[in-house]
């Protein structure tokens, strides 16, 4: 099982690297999931990136078709939703936040495709403590910081595989 994270994209190579990935999922290359964490996270974003375009704040009506826009994504492309609060409840010992930290400690840095040095960060360890959880096999992305993680699952590097 893959799940999906950071696949914003929307020119040239890594559009068209998405496109390809999210065609494999309708193909059922892959079986993919998200988890409510991320869904919250897209949000918030979108909310940045489409307040900056806008120049303004969005009204309650157009965060509502945001949050719908994905709904509606995540519906046809048939991805499962885990609920975040679950997952960590289902744990024996809830240690998420313990278990981030020792991920960021024993993670590398990585020098990224335009030089700079990237590292997972806390949202991230979140994520993919959550796809663990989830019995997931890669994450989808894009966040070239992520190929440093250690951890049970692998970062499936849509600039690269794709």
């Amino acid at each position: 099982m893959v799940l999906v994270y950071h696949l914003v994209g929307s020119r040239g190579e890594r559009s068209a690297k998405t496109e390809a990935f999210l065609k494999d999922l309708e193909n059922m290359k892959y079986r993919g999931a998200i988890t409510t964490f991320t869904k919250t996270e897209y949000l918030g974003v979108a909310k940045k990136l489409i307040s900056e375009r806008m120049g303004r704040e969005l009204k309650q009506v157009e965060q509502d078709l945001v949050g719908k826009g994905l709904d509606s994504f995540v519906q046809k492309m048939g991805l499962e939703v885990y609920d975040a609060d679950l997952l960590v409840k289902k744990q024996d010992e809830i240690t998420l936040f313990e278990d981030c930290g020792h991920m960021i400690r024993d993670s590398r840095p990585i020098k990224g495709s335009k030089g700079k040095w990237l590292m997972v960060g806390a949202a991230d360890s979140i994520v993919i403590k959550l796809a663990e959880y989830a019995e997931g096999d890669y994450l989808a992305t894009f966040d070239e910081g992520l190929r440093g993680i250690v951890a049970n699952l692998r970062p499936l590097d849509l600039r690269r595989c794709y």
